[in-house]
């Protein structure tokens, strides 16, 4: 049965389904936006579309060894489509390989390439007023642990060598408390191709391919103001994240720093929600984020927190 949406859902369903359309073109083996693209596709009750989807998360889910999962798309495709052949071959092969404690091979999983409304009770906004100026955070209060756990991710993949690393990490813990305040965080990802360590797309490949994290564009997206209030605005400009979207009783987060594990758990925490993470370019989260909370881009910046 498809739930009835208002033509504001609506509308915010079709940018949804543009936008994680062109992301599973470019990553067919993300099972976290097919996931969102086929609950789009039922919201807005086209149903061939979101069964063909359905088969295809059932299909990246099991190449990517999470059978369990793709067992259980493909019976409920099955309970709705009882004569979906593709279906019925692949939960065959995934009851197969679970049954011998193996992998699904890629000719059997192909290749691996609630209602919801946007209207969020105020009890679940936790931003403050967004005229009142960021606070200057003390650089003993900031957590670094995600900025650490992406520094060993560098180191090991050589972008950062020792000699490099110490003096970057001073310069971010010098200049960061105040590039918050002024609303454009700096963070090490901006640093590194601020000061020619790498460059912009190639760190962002890396991020991707390392974390499993799928890219998002987010300057190419309609954020909703009520979906970015869902987190305290002191948290998202402090750890450069941004709840960006709602599908169901899923929330979308963009970052820049996918290895923060100890944000990811206080977003967890913090929310009754699903979240979904994507990577995105910190300046795109900081352009957002500032538009969401009415901050001023075109006022001066201290602690040169000015973005790659």
């Amino acid at each position: 049965m498809v739930t009835k949406t208002t033509k504001a859902d609506e509308q915010q369903y079709l940018r949804t389904v543009e936008m994680f359309e062109a992301i599973v073109a470019s990553q067919p083996s993300d099972y976290q936006s097919l996931a969102i693209l086929r609950e789009a596709y039922d919201k807005l009750g086209r149903t061939d579309e979101a069964r063909d989807t359905a088969f295809k998360l059932a299909r990246a889910l099991a190449q990517g060894n999470q059978l369990g999962e793709a067992a259980s798309e493909c019976r409920l495709l099955l309970e709705q489509n009882p004569d979906h052949a593709d279906a019925a071959k692949l939960l065959a092969a995934i009851e197969q390989a679970q049954a011998q404690g193996n992998q699904l091979s890629q000719e059997s999983g192909g290749s691996r390439d609630q209602d919801t409304q946007h209207n969020i009770p105020a009890s679940e906004v936790t931003t403050g007023d967004p005229a009142t100026p960021l606070p200057l955070p003390k650089s003993g209060d900031l957590d670094h642990s995600g900025t650490d756990a992406f520094v060993k991710v560098l180191v090991a993949e050589k972008i950062l060598t020792n000699q490099v690393k110490g003096p970057l990490l001073k310069k971010l813990a010098e200049r960061l408390p105040e590039s918050i305040q002024a609303g454009a965080t700096l963070t090490l990802f901006q640093l590194i191709v601020e000061e020619q360590v790498a460059q912009r797309d190639d760190l962002l490949s890396l991020i991707v391919s390392k974390s499993a994290k799928p890219y998002l564009p987010l300057s190419d997206y309609d954020v909703d103001r009520d979906i970015a209030f869902l987190l305290p605005r002191q948290l998202c400009f402090e750890r450069c994240i941004i709840p960006f979207d709602l599908i169901g009783r899923s929330v979308l987060v963009a970052t820049t720093n996918p290895f923060d594990a100890t944000t990811m758990k206080l977003v967890a925490d913090t929310l009754d929600y699903s979240v979904f993470w994507y990577v995105s370019p910190p300046d795109e989260i900081l352009k957002a984020l500032c538009a969401m909370h009415g901050i001023d881009t075109k006022k001066p910046k201290r602690g040169g927190g000015k973005a790659s």
